[in-house]
């Protein structure tokens, strides 16, 4: 049976939760949020099929079939605005749905749960568009994307790369109309983390949280901010990445999974058809292309390859330099984040402390900080954005 020795060796993909034949795992939260196995040993036969279908326990075959690269921008303007970078995801699952199909994707639902869950409209589909910097909860989706393949369907599964392969895992076999797109990651933060975020904004506006992205595109391509919007339309929460709590514990590392430290699914060859990631130097490829807003796309397979031939006209595209890519943007795909020497008493303090006392005492409130988010918002807000990173630029030179 499974048993988590050390967290460091769990993804919390949920491929030993779905292939137990007598349900008799569940997936249960630990004190930092994340979801573990636990075993009801009254009930196990000790099969050992959770342990088979384990992608940590045993990696799976990563020999690429087919390696192509580029850069791409969707020409659809909602769906480039609603995506986080380039808008690539919607037109593979538009070829899926087109086809009769089914499309999971991580959604960030009413209750500011988030969750996979699948569609089978474009229009459903939008509400998977756009980062939510937590790990998701995946939930029964192994299952019915199994059923659904069973009865002849149809499917496209995106996730994080170790959900990928725990879903590659768990069907034990490939299905000609399963198409896998993995999502590169720096790390999966803390559900709880998220939790006490959300509450503490609802609690200072005054209005229950409803809707959140961590990366919105409201102020134009090239600025992104972490927004949630609330029950009362007249109050919103929007702040920069550079000055948001949530985004800041999560690129200093304080709040991601164990397994993101030593994480055994960062390699350039991949399970699934694609995978995607943000793309920062766009004009680089493709003069064409609007900077702040384009994706990194790699295709692993022959189907992807087939795919790609059929919606590449609903992008502009370009081949992209493999070496310059990895060296610009490449960073998450195959380098684990550092732990942080004070990450144990992080969560520690979660228990207890508040998120204004949390950003107090774990990243940079000075008022010299503080000024510079206040400026960057300024600048960009009346145009000034560019002059803004030449300068930052400048003093970094300095």
């Amino acid at each position: 049976m499974i048993t988590i020795e050390h967290k460091k060796n769990c993804s919390g993909c949920t491929a030993c939760y779905a292939v137990c034949p007598k349900h008799c795992i569940s997936m249960q939260s630990d004190d930092e949020g994340f979801l573990y196995p636990v075993v009801d040993t009254k009930i196990c036969t000790d099969c050992g099929l959770c342990n088979k279908v384990c992608p940590i326990e045993n990696p799976l075959d990563l020999t690429t079939k087919s390696f192509l690269h580029y850069v791409v921008q969707n020409k659809n303007e909602e769906e480039l605005t609603k995506s986080t970078s380039g808008g690539a995801f919607l037109p593979i699952a538009r070829y899926v749905i087109e086809r009769g199909g089914v499309v999971f994707g991580v959604v960030c639902d009413g209750e500011m749960k988030v969750r996979h869950e699948w569609e089978e409209t474009i229009e459903g589909c939008l509400r998977f568009s756009g980062s939510k910097y937590v790990q998701s909860d995946v939930g029964d989706s192994f299952r019915q994307v199994k059923q659904f393949l069973e009865e002849g369907r149809w499917v496209c599964f995106s996730g994080t790369p170790c959900q990928v392969a725990g879903l590659k895992a768990f069907l034990r076999k490939d299905y000609e109309r399963l198409v896998l797109v993995d999502l590169v990651c720096h790390g999966v933060p803390s559900p709880l983390f998220f939790e006490k975020y959300v509450d503490y904004h609802s609690v200072r506006l005054g209005s229950k949280a409803v809707a959140y992205k961590s990366r919105d595109k409201e102020s134009g391509l090239g600025y992104q901010a972490s927004v949630i919007r609330f029950e009362d339309s007249t109050k919103k929460y929007s702040l920069g990445m550079e000055g948001d709590v949530l985004m800041r514990c999560f690129f200093s590392d304080y709040c991601s999974r164990p397994s993101c430290y030593e994480c055994a699914f960062k390699t350039l060859n991949r399970v699934s058809d694609f995978t995607l990631f943000d793309c920062w130097g766009a004009k680089e490829e493709n003069e064409k292309l609007k900077k702040g807003a384009a994706t990194n796309v790699f295709v692993h397979t022959q189907k992807g390859e087939a795919i790609f031939s059929v919606i590449q006209n609903q992008f502009e595209w370009a081949e992209s330099d493999l070496n310059r890519v990895i060296d610009r943007d490449g960073i998450m795909i195959l380098n684990s984040v550092k732990c942080p020497p004070k990450r144990e008493t992080f969560f520690v303090d979660l228990q207890h402390f508040s998120i204004s006392e949390m950003e107090k005492k774990y990243l940079d409130t000075s008022f010299v900080r503080t000024l510079r988010i206040l400026l960057k918002n300024y600048f960009y807000r009346f145009g000034l954005f560019e002059w803004y990173l030449k300068i930052k630029k400048w003093i970094g030179k300095k």
